[in-house]
């Protein structure tokens, strides 16, 4: 991938339902977090993204929030936590979707950001 380093190339992918739980993950994004999607299926981005604290009583406040950092495509860098509790420094970008039935889902691309 030109201009970023990332896990050996690969830019990870994650899914998230609008109160921002995990509904999809790619295999590159399970081995930055050190786990797949069994280990992360149904868990709150959250858990793993302190900073994309998305959850609320009201699904719409998730999907507000998400569809916020959608606003543009920039990368922007977050502190992360493995399944370990090991930190990091992720880079994600968000791109909304909605399903046939009307319900916001997330696209999160993650990546490692470069070595400076």
């Amino acid at each position: 991938m030109p201009g970023g380093s990332t896990m050996n190339g690969l830019c990870g992918t994650m899914i998230l339902d609008g109160m921002g739980k995990i509904c999809g993950c790619g295999t590159a994004a399970g081995q930055l977090f050190g786990g797949n999607f069994a280990d992360m299926a149904g868990k709150p981005i959250s858990a793993l993204i302190a900073d994309l604290e998305v959850g609320s009583a009201a699904h719409s406040y998730g999907a507000r929030r998400l569809a916020y950092l959608c606003r543009d495509s920039d990368w922007r860098r977050f502190k992360a936590v493995d399944l370990r509790g090991n930190g990091f420094a992720v880079e994600l970008t968000v791109a909304q979707m909605r399903t046939q039935d009307g319900m916001d889902m997330f696209l999160l691309s993650l990546r490692k950001p470069e070595l400076s």
